[in-house]
């Protein structure tokens, strides 16, 4: 099993196939930052015949662990339609949101947007109920589903 973000995965890359410099890797776990799509290819194309897989995982600071997790054993589960690999889906006892901003301050689910993540991950007090989640968003964003909701706004 190796830990790695996306950068060091691309300098471990450039010293030679995995299965070259990590022979007995069976899992990769890669979070830290957006994993680019053709990284997660090269990255796949490259392994021994003992590994099983790729794990995309996403989460910050604010949520102290992580929130989503995308398991990739083969070049078929990353697709090809975007830049980067899928997140995944939420991890156990979290709920995960895109939202984005409507023209009365309010929010609403979106295909893009802004990352909410509600759950017992979060950090106490980080947002707080300021923004109006009481939305009929459903489950994971209520009260009483533990911790404080959060949002990520990207600068």
């Amino acid at each position: 099993r190796l830990v790695v973000t996306p950068t060091l995965l691309r300098e471990l890359i450039r010293l030679g196939p995995l299965r070259d410099t990590a022979p007995a890797l069976r899992y990769l776990h890669c979070s830290g930052e957006a994993l680019p799509l053709p990284l997660a290819w090269e990255a796949l194309r490259g392994v021994g015949l003992g590994f099983e897989a790729l794990l995309n995982i996403y989460g910050s600071t604010e949520v102290g662990a992580d929130v989503t997790c995308a398991v990739v054993a083969s070049e078929a589960d990353l697709g090809a339609a975007a830049p980067y690999a899928l997140a995944g889906c939420p991890v156990t006892n979290c709920a995960v949101r895109l939202l984005a901003p409507r023209d009365d301050g309010s929010w609403a689910e979106a295909e893009e947007g802004e990352i909410f993540v509600a759950g017992p991950q979060v950090a106490a007090g980080y947002v707080g109920d300021t923004l109006g989640l009481g939305l009929g968003l459903g489950s994971g964003f209520e009260s009483g589903f533990g911790g404080s909701p959060f949002c990520w706004l990207s600068p």
